[in-house]
């Protein structure tokens, strides 16, 4: 840096917006524009914090029950009963977006579609991951990207009057 660069710096001037201008003089690049950097909120901190206090209390009361033992005296019909309901769910899920879809997708095929989103949404957060998978599926079958991201809107509006109403 010159002389003159540490002048225009200054002490206690010196900020990132100027250390672009500096660096950039002299080269036939555009500047960049730099990302918005933002402190992590006191909520962000004590979800993670909260969160992490339930996992630990749910993991030390799961280490003192044993769970092959408590499914060795699960009733068989019963446990056919919640496999059938969790199925169940994802076939509702399938006709939600059958109802919404601008083309005709297959039930079976749009249910697969929706339990895979539920296992994609365990790398993801739910909103990205299921968003992403089921337009890419509405794409797949025909749909275009914009006619995509309507159905998913529609549906998501109708889940909260759903569940606030």
């Amino acid at each position: 840096m010159t002389g003159g660069d540490r002048a225009l710096a200054g002490p206690g001037r010196w900020k990132l917006p100027t250390a672009r201008t500096i660096t950039s003089r002299g080269s036939r690049c555009q500047q960049v524009v730099g990302a918005d950097l933002e402190r992590l909120r006191p909520r962000t901190v004590i979800t993670v914090a909260g969160g992490t206090v339930a996992a630990h209390v749910l993991a030390t009361q799961l280490s003192t029950v044993n769970i092959a033992g408590t499914l060795q005296h699960a009733r068989p019909s019963w446990v056919a009963v919640a496999l059938l309901g969790s199925a169940l769910t994802y076939v509702g899920a399938a006709l939600a977006r059958q109802a919404f879809a601008p083309v005709r997708v297959p039930l079976g095929r749009t249910a697969r579609v929706q339990l895979a989103s539920s296992f994609l949404t365990l790398l993801t957060p739910p909103a990205v991951g299921q968003v992403s998978i089921n337009i890419r599926y509405l794409q797949r079958v025909g749909a275009s990207t914009a006619a995509s991201t309507h159905p998913l809107s529609a549906g998501r509006c109708c889940f909260h009057f759903h569940v606030l109403g």
